[in-house]
């Protein structure tokens, strides 16, 4: 099993594959050798885990008991234009007993969903030699200003859809790795710039601007800017 990892310090071009949790991301990295490889393998999953798909009878489902950081196959809530539900690379995040379920992280286009351990397939070994692509990521320096009346779940995912629509959508996007959480997962600033503007802009600046987050009380280093022609 290979995860891509994003680079340090440097500027990387990167698609945001899903956002969730207000200030978390998955990273997709276009420039490297691997991406163009994807749509190859999500053919191949979509093919043999399908249900439409002539050889998904023959799937094994996925042994019990289930535990967290198993790899496998399982379904998104996306629908493909056939009205079939989207199949992906996933792991298991976490298992929840009392209810057969687990939560899923998809591991090339990222994003958290909770479902039926029953709706889990066995990974084909073949499928395990692409490094999956989504880099789980979080803006870093800044938290979500969130209101103390209402309900910070739904804030969060709120936020989450406004980043992608207001501050994402139809731009180019490059991060640059500043720090990593107690995890080890990346902190990035991210840098966006719109179709014909000369110049980049910082996305937690703007978040703060608009008054959706704040920047942590630390000494932080201050975003580099891309250079106009990267």
């Amino acid at each position: 099993m290979c995860q891509l990892t994003l680079p340090d310090a440097v500027h990387v071009d990167v698609v945001v594959s899903a956002a969730c949790f207000g200030t978390t991301l998955f990273l997709q990295q276009p420039g490297h050798p691997t991406y163009q490889q994807l749509a190859k393998m999500d053919g191949a999953v979509r093919r043999h885990y399908a249900s439409s798909g002539q050889q998904s009878a023959a799937v094994p489902p996925l042994p019990r008991p289930v535990n967290p950081g198993a790899v496998c196959v399982a379904p998104s809530a996306a629908v493909g234009d056939d009205g079939e539900n989207i199949w992906h690379r996933a792991i298991i995040a976490d298992v929840f007993p009392e209810s057969d379920s687990v939560l899923m992280k998809f591991l090339d286009w990222g994003g958290y969903e909770q479902m039926p351990v029953g709706k889990l397939r066995q990974i084909r070994t073949e499928m395990m030699h692409l490094p999956f692509q989504a880099v789980e990521g979080h803006l870093a320096y800044v938290t979500p200003l969130l209101r103390p009346d209402q309900s910070a779940d739904a804030q969060l995912e709120s936020l989450s859809a406004i980043i992608q629509s207001r501050f994402l959508a139809g731009r180019r996007l490059k991060c640059q790795v500043v720090y990593y959480n107690h995890t080890w997962q990346p902190c990035v600033y991210l840098y966006s710039r719109e179709p014909g503007a000369p110049h980049w802009r910082c996305i937690q600046e703007d978040l703060v601007l608009a008054g959706l987050a704040t920047w942590f009380c630390m000494p932080r280093v201050p975003p580099q800017l891309p250079s106009p022609v990267a």
